[in-house]
């Protein structure tokens, strides 16, 4: 993911304006959310997200709310953009769909829907990353 210029705005706010949402997202092995993403992230202050099974009709980036669980590996960041439906819930799924226009399509990938964000706290402990890990709150 390259770095971009910041802040972006969609629909009408930008991250760090406004009342922010903790949300959080999982760790997986996968290269949607490993140890390489989390790097991109940060230095981007973007989240990323894709259509379901990568269809390509609606991108989205899809986080948990609230913060993240103690002991899991992902990030924990703030938004001040809602999601696309629905009142965030603790635990629960939301998504911010680029159709909606509660997201941006990535420049010159339109596969990716992204939301400015806020890093609150990074969390990699799992064995197929850093040595000893990198558990940061920012």
């Amino acid at each position: 993911m390259p770095a971009q210029e910041a802040p972006y705005t969609v629909m009408g706010a930008s991250a760090g304006a406004g009342d922010l949402a903790i949300y959080h997202r999982l760790a997986t092995t996968k290269a949607n959310q490993d140890l390489t993403v989390m790097v991109h992230q940060v230095n981007s202050a973007e989240v990323w997200g894709q259509a379901h099974n990568q269809s390509g009709l609606h991108p989205a980036v899809k986080a948990f709310y609230g913060p993240l669980p103690v002991g899991l590996d992902g990030i924990e960041f703030e938004t001040s953009l809602p999601p696309t439906s629905g009142r965030p819930v603790q635990g629960v799924v939301h998504a911010w769909y680029a159709s909606s226009n509660h997201a941006g399509l990535v420049p010159g990938n339109s596969a990716f829907a992204f939301i400015p964000v806020l890093i609150r706290h990074v969390r990699y402990m799992g064995p197929l990353e850093l040595q000893r890990g990198v558990d940061v709150a920012l």
